[in-house]
């Protein structure tokens, strides 16, 4: 194995059921995977369990050269409360995702607000409470952002809260500008400042490109959520440990708020979840087209037209039917994604998301499709892989491609 790259896998609290969770059974199967690769970092969390957290750090029992804590920052985190909710320009709360609703999964992809200092309070104190009664190296910061369009387009539209509001006015922002725009009651092209949105997504600069309110509002969205980062970054490094991200996809990254030149500042390195196979928020074959639904009533264009033009400002899916992206999202579009990723992050080091969960009839990955995105890793120069999302739920067939690294 090349030691310039860097193998790293995620193992979920929330995904299995206590005995799945055992430490018996975790440290078996830690053992079997080791027997094949050697992990330079296991990303454990995010629901604490004292007994599991205790034998993956320590220095006796530990598999992996590190090993991070996964937490979520602004969902589904210890001590949230409805009130942390965002507001769409309804004042509506976030509503999640119900993808997961009886499966025991404790998973809802309800998004609060990174502007409500009660957020910070909560999801920060049991953070740093963790990170100082476990002996983990650094932490895997996940859920930094504002929903997206797989929890429904009203739920993207946000956040309206008075904390919101507030921020926004000192920028020069009026949010109540935006909400008229939103809901149709305005001028789409009222006169303002134009402001410089993320990069990675064209066509959604090309959507606002005469539309400097809206230009703003995906800003101060993405200031919001930077910001926050810098502060859980900085409170992280004081007690010594290191960062690293879990971002969406290019394309989708400046729809929920996330501005990769300006994230890769806070982190060690950044994993983009750039995903074939799984449903639900952050896969492509979710989001984009939950997205391609609303462009098409935007643009007032029918299916096929909509699918033209996106393949005309989305690199990688040219070719293909809505049906076929909502089945499985395209090789063309991952190594798309990849390359402009790499891009996006600069210098720091993006370790791509590399799906290998295997469960039968939900996400069915064989071996073949994990070489798949290996080679696109390896032409493009990726500097490592996650196992995603659960190395818990990966057959060891699935990990033994990366054994040719």
């Amino acid at each position: 194995m090349s030691e310039n790259v860097k193998i790293v896998a995620q193992l979920s609290s929330v995904h299995s059921t206590g005995d799945v969770l055992d430490t018996g059974n975790v440290a078996r199967y830690l053992d079997s995977v080791g027997k094949s690769i050697q992990l330079d970092i296991l990303i454990a969390g995010w629901q604490e369990r004292p007994a599991l957290y205790r034998m993956l750090t320590s220095p006796d029992s530990r598999q992996s050269s590190e090993v991070f804590l996964w937490y979520p920052v602004l969902s589904d985190y210890p001590g949230f409360d409805p009130s942390h909710l965002v507001v769409d320009n309804h004042s509506r709360r976030s509503r999640g995702w119900d993808g997961y609703d009886g499966t025991g999964i404790a998973e809802t992809f309800k998004q609060s607000c990174p502007n409500n200092p009660d957020t910070l309070l909560a999801a920060l104190g049991y953070l740093e409470k963790c990170m100082t009664e476990y002996a983990f190296d650094g932490v895997f910061l996940d859920k930094i952002r504002f929903p997206s369009a797989a929890n429904g387009l009203q739920d993207v539209f946000s956040c309206f809260c008075p904390h919101c509001a507030e921020k926004a006015a000192k920028s020069g922002l009026d949010l109540c500008e935006v909400r008229a725009i939103l809901g149709g009651t305005h001028d789409i092209r009222t006169q303002g400042r134009f402001a410089k949105i993320p990069p990675g997504a064209p066509w959604l600069e090309l959507l606002v490109a005469d539309q400097p309110l809206l230009q703003q509002f995906i800003r101060f969205r993405a200031d919001s959520i930077s910001e926050m980062i810098a502060t859980v970054a900085d409170r992280m490094r004081n007690l010594g440990k290191k960062v690293s991200l879990d971002v969406f996809s290019p394309v989708l990254a400046p729809l929920v708020g996330q501005d990769f030149e300006a994230l890769t500042h806070h982190a060690e390195w950044i994993k983009p979840m750039i995903y074939r196979f799984g449903r639900g928020p952050s896969s492509l074959r979710s989001e984009l087209p939950a997205l391609i639904h609303e462009l098409g009533d935007h643009l007032g264009l029918d299916e096929v037209q909509t699918m033209k033009w996106v393949a005309n400002h989305v690199e990688g899916v040219a070719g293909y039917s809505l049906e076929e992206l909502e089945e499985i999202a395209p090789l063309s579009l991952i190594r798309a994604e990849t390359r402009s990723a790499l891009s996006c992050f600069g210098g720091t080091p993006l370790y791509l998301g590399l799906e290998t969960v295997s469960i039968e009839g939900v996400n069915e990955i064989t071996p073949r499709n994990v070489e798949e995105i290996l080679e696109i890793g390896s032409d493009i120069g990726v500097q490592g892989y996650v196992l995603s999302w659960d190395l818990l739920h990966t057959p060891i067939e699935n990990i033994k491609p990366l054994m040719a690294l």
